[in-house]
């Protein structure tokens, strides 16, 4: 997790796409999430 200054959006193009692609081809879940003040935070299972 991250406590640092990140938006409430998130951007999926390039960098966290092909995390998510990557890791549902090894038939794996990501879960990307962010609140303004609460950081980002992933959660994944491979």
């Amino acid at each position: 997790m991250d406590n640092g200054g990140v938006g409430a959006e998130l951007n999926r193009l390039g960098g966290l796409e092909n995390v998510e692609t990557r890791i549902h081809a090894l038939r794996g879940t990501v879960i990307f999430s962010t609140k303004i003040g609460n950081g980002f935070k992933v959660n994944a299972r491979i």
